[in-house]
């Protein structure tokens, strides 16, 4: 068993450990292979390789990256239209500094800061607000990215700039969905993953029932779990037991409000609705996972305040991202790994930061990364 990050273990999680050896070892001959789980979002994603947990059952169990941090699957396009936007006079764009840093089809904009784009990093959308109230002669726009649990505070803040007649104020929405997304795993033709780890944040926002229909439909378990080594290693071992028991069920490991949050989900779907479509970067469309503004706001909508063009760029369509999430394959067996997609040209979600598991792979075959430059 490998060492994890944090030592001494407690008695309870020592039990834990070997509990989720018998487990995993148990299920091993009849999967054929070794078990296979995902946690879904970012921190959980970044936990899991910061406290060493691929290395707890190395033989019979294996953690699958997830989707990440959202700014992971922003599509190739809607950066560069970011870029657009900030290149345009007058023009404050603010956002993460996760965003800032993204590749598009050339650039990031952290790359086009020294050429006079004036691009903010800030900490949350009413920041962005701050900002255009303090300069009345420029247009702010805030570069929205982010999950579900991230939705209500930037609709907030929207409805915050109409009752103020905020003007220089907008939104390039880049809002996205998990749940859909995880629907779009569960429809891959080829699946190796065999339980999900997802997020309380999320969850203390959407509720439990919109997570039904995954355990009840796809006949897959699902634990909803803060981001702790301790909350990960029990939510692994609530999987691989309803694994062995052969019944899926939702588990509320983190205790939140089953109905979520009722005012945040007002404020939400007041402000903000399902695109028909949304691309995510390396991984093709997914129906219902992105979020515009309603036809009320469509004043904040920095899109139609720009009128951006609707570019598709098909430069990543040999990227092999979906076989990466689910568990089918590993990164150096994709097409484009090390050559057309390499940490500088990142056309996959995994290549476009340092903690994806694409970029981490890359670092460790310096044959490939030499040979591709």
């Amino acid at each position: 068993m490998s060492e994890l990050v944090t030592s001494p273990q407690s008695k309870e999680t020592q039990t834990i450990l070997q509990e989720i050896q018998r487990l995993s070892s148990s299920l091993k001959p009849k999967l054929r292979r070794p078990v296979k789980l995902m946690a879904v979002s970012g921190e959980q994603t970044l936990a899991i390789a910061s406290y060493n947990l691929n290395g707890i059952a190395r033989e019979n169990l294996e953690f699958i990256q997830g989707y990440g941090n959202a700014t992971w699957s922003l599509p190739i396009d809607r950066v560069d239209r970011a870029l657009a936007i900030a290149q345009q006079p007058d023009v404050i764009l603010a956002t993460f500094s996760s965003a800032i840093a993204i590749c598009g089809s050339k650039h990031s904009l952290d790359d086009i800061r020294g050429t006079g784009a004036d691009i903010r990093a800030i900490d949350s959308p009413q920041d962005a607000l701050k900002i255009a109230r303090e300069n009345p002669s420029k247009q702010v726009v805030f570069f929205a990215v982010g999950y579900e649990d991230s939705v209500p505070n930037m609709a907030q803040t929207v409805l915050q700039a109409a009752a103020e007649g905020i003007s220089n104020f907008s939104v390039y929405c880049n809002q996205m969905t998990l749940i859909p997304a995880i629907k779009a795993v569960l429809d891959s033709p080829s699946i190796h993953i065999d339980g999900f780890i997802c997020s309380s944040d999320i969850a203390s926002v959407i509720g439990l029932e919109p997570y039904r229909f995954l355990v009840d439909f796809y006949r897959k378990p699902i634990v909803i779990a803060d981001s702790s080594q301790e909350d990960i290693l029990k939510a692994t071992q609530t999987l691989l037991q309803q694994l062995v028991d052969g019944l899926p069920e939702l588990e509320n490991q983190a205790q939140v409000p089953a109905e979520g949050n009722s005012e945040a989900l007002q404020t939400l779907c007041q402000v903000f609705e399902p695109r028909e479509f949304y691309e995510w970067r390396g991984m093709g469309s997914v129906d219902f996972s992105g979020l515009r503004l309603r036809s009320e706001y469509v004043q904040f909508d920095a899109e139609v305040k720009f009128n951006l063009p609707k570019l598709k760029l098909a430069d990543v369509q040999f990227a092999q991202c979906m076989t990466i999430l689910t568990g089918v394959f590993q990164p150096c067996e994709c097409k484009i790994f090390g050559a057309g997609c390499t940490p500088k040209t990142p056309m996959g979600t995994y290549m476009t930061t340092e903690e994806g598991i694409c970029a981490m792979h890359y670092k460790v075959f310096p044959f490939v990364a030499a040979i591709s430059g």
